[in-house]
């Protein structure tokens, strides 16, 4: 959006926002999960934490809050926004044509862009994930199912069309460009889009499905080795702040739309094993980057502008 007012109301800081849903796991009591060695166990059962959805960015009362408040500003000011972007429109075209092999990418441009023309595709799948998430949300907030419609189709094509992020043999985790491993920053966008649709009677389940195994497929298996290994142990200072945070967001947000409790803990979990390690330097700064975030999530929470977004589970 490009003004304040969608800022405002239509959008939030996705780490603040995520980190809450996994500070509330379940009730503040972390003792529940010290038994847990690694997500691939699923020792947590699948019922032990119902959602109450929709719950990642809005829960359903922030959606009524809005729409009750669209006929005076700043709420009706920041709609008029939404209505008049490029990207909620009932017009706009997928983009998945832009993987020339069906295959995600972003690559440095002097290393690969002689074998790969598409080499920096990554953008489509951004672009469609923004209009996804604003027509999703236009529905949502108009009632009209023409934009709940025109997300499906996104959603259908993606799921259809992409087969994944590109991977390659002779290389660390068979990444082959570290870049790769930003392309799950979207996953988000499209689970919060996803979500706020789950329930919409003209996607079909099975469609809804298969987005949802595309969703795992695509962005956690990469998300997960990353976290895993940071990309084979080459230990880049930045791998440890921005990109583990990136790839945290990517797992919560795939988990809340799946349902899927063994994913909604990993951060929990993976907390917990540093407590049983070694404390070298990295894992210090992984140590204290959560707890900044958890700190300043508490001071924040109060302000209206997140009201509502604590409560995605727990109920």
């Amino acid at each position: 959006m490009k003004t304040k007012y969608i800022s405002l109301f239509f959008s939030f800081v996705i780490a603040f926002g995520m980190m809450s849903c996994s500070s509330e796991i379940p009730n503040g009591d972390t003792s529940k999960f010290s038994d847990l060695k690694s997500p691939e166990e699923d020792m947590v059962k699948k019922d032990y934490l119902p959602l109450k959805h929709p719950c990642m960015l809005h829960t359903q009362a922030d959606i009524d809050r809005v729409k009750s408040n669209l006929t005076r500003s700043p709420w009706k000011d920041a709609y008029a926004q939404l209505e008049a972007s490029d990207y909620a429109q009932i017009s706009y075209t997928e983009k998945t044509s832009a993987l020339l092999d069906g295959y995600l990418k972003r690559m440095d441009k002097n290393n690969w862009s002689g074998k790969y023309p598409d080499y920096s595709n990554y953008t489509s799948c951004m672009y469609d994930a923004a209009a996804a998430y604003q027509l999703a949300l236009r529905y949502q907030l108009s009632g009209n199912t023409v934009f709940a419609d025109a997300a499906v189709k996104l959603f259908n094509a993606w799921a259809t069309n992409c087969k994944g992020i590109l991977r390659m043999e002779g290389y660390t985790n068979n990444i082959p460009d570290p870049n790769l491993y930003l392309i799950p920053i979207q996953a988000h966008q499209w689970a919060n889009a996803a979500e706020l649709l789950r329930d919409y009677n003209g996607w079909d389940r099975n469609d809804f499905e298969k987005f949802k195994t595309w969703m795992k497929d695509t962005f956690y298996s990469v998300s997960n080795m990353f976290l895993k290994n940071h990309n084979g142990g080459q230990g880049n200072m930045h791998y440890w702040l921005n990109w583990d945070l990136a790839q945290m967001t990517s797992i919560l947000s795939i988990g809340i739309l799946c349902d899927d409790n063994v994913l909604i803990n990993i951060l929990r979990m993976k907390k917990e094993d540093i407590k049983k390690l070694e404390i070298s330097k990295m894992q210090f700064l992984f140590c204290i980057r959560i707890r900044i975030l958890m700190r300043f999530w508490d001071s924040v929470k109060s302000r209206d502008v997140t009201k509502g977004m604590r409560h995605c589970v727990c109920h």
